[in-house]
């Protein structure tokens, strides 16, 4: 038990770090400064390379953690509870970075669009 935990953990931690790397990308475009030609389109172009990471990330501590919701059937009642408890925690932080990521997207792509 305090093996899967600890492993969902690192998963969960990794998505939340990676999702972290969005805000340090963004940050120009959060100046004021409007950004223009080839500063723009490096911008963007690190913002993508950031997305594909993070939706990695995101989508491995997902499929992580459906896999060892089904695998916590094998422990006794007590320590599925006690894992159903832990595991739902961390989807729940997942989840937040998922939407972190959707919202990142669409602002990339809308900024994709104003610059073209």
């Amino acid at each position: 038990l305090k093996e899967l935990l600890k492993q969902g953990l690192e998963t969960t931690q990794a998505a939340a770090e990676a999702s972290s790397l969005m805000d340090e990308v963004e940050e120009p475009f959060l100046t004021g400064i409007e950004l223009e030609g080839a500063e723009a389109t490096d911008a963007i172009a690190k913002c993508k390379s950031v997305w594909k990471i993070v939706e990695t990330k995101v989508s491995a501590a997902k499929s992580f953690l459906k896999a060892k919701l089904g695998e916590i059937k094998r422990l006794s009642a007590e320590n599925q509870e006690a894992a159903r408890g832990e595991l739902a925690d961390l989807a729940t932080r997942v989840e937040t970075a998922s939407q972190k990521l959707n919202e990142f997207k669409k602002d990339t792509s809308e900024r994709e669009t104003a610059i073209v």
